[in-house]
């Protein structure tokens, strides 16, 4: 009997989860409930405050070593005059790469700036003495 391969095959569907968790931070981030209470509610904020401080750093290297990759194939491809056709579909790539690039950079700006929750504390505030609530009535 020979031994098992230490190579797994994957099966497409596995493979096209590993490309979409490597191209894109969206699975990084976790939805709240429907009916999350505020302590619920500031701790996914918080989760997702620190995932993305820790982990768009990584996306956005990937996206402008994506962008310089294409956008040097794409004047090598012009230099060889390859056929528009080829050479317009990689500069595509190049700007789909500039795009995620700037969105991955925004956001990184904005959690910068945006305050991290603290363990415990509400998102927003909860009405309380001296805090009129919500408004009942016409």
């Amino acid at each position: 009997m020979l031994p098992a391969s230490p190579v797994r095959a994957t099966t497409s569907g596995e493979f096209a989860v590993k490309v979409g968790r490597y191209l894109s931070f969206v699975w990084l981030l976790e939805e709240a409930p429907a009916r999350a209470d505020l302590f619920t509610l500031s701790s996914i904020r918080r989760r997702n405050h620190e995932r993305g401080l820790r982990f768009l750093p990584t996306y956005l290297a990937r996206y402008l070593k994506l962008l310089g990759s294409f956008t040097l194939v794409g004047f090598s491809a012009e230099a060889l005059a390859a056929p528009a056709l080829l050479v317009g579909g990689i500069f595509t790539l190049a700007c789909v790469a500039a795009v995620a690039a700037a969105v991955a950079g925004a956001g990184l700006i904005g959690l910068h700036t945006a305050p991290l929750p603290q363990r415990g504390e509400p998102s927003r505030r909860a009405p309380g003495p001296g805090r009129p609530g919500p408004r009942s009535g016409p």
